[in-house]
């Protein structure tokens, strides 16, 4: 998705470039940074996801360590 956001980035400075518009930038530096924001969410929620599944699996192989530690 990064290299998506490059893409345009470069997309609307080539255009702002042709046209002159500060306003065409302002707009496309407003779009890029909720775009940012929006991965930012995202790699956050992934970064829980991991966090909690590392966690289970911790104690899942310490569960299974006590268990076969019996027998």
């Amino acid at each position: 998705m990064a290299i998506g956001i490059m893409a345009q980035f470069r997309a609307i400075t080539e255009l702002s470039k042709k046209k002159g518009s500060a306003y065409v930038s302002e707009i496309a530096y407003d779009e890029l940074v909720q775009q940012v924001r929006q991965h930012e969410e995202a790699i956050a929620q992934l970064l829980e996801i991991v966090a909690v599944t590392n966690r289970r699996l911790s104690e899942l192989d310490r569960k299974q360590k006590e268990h076969y530690s019996f027998t």
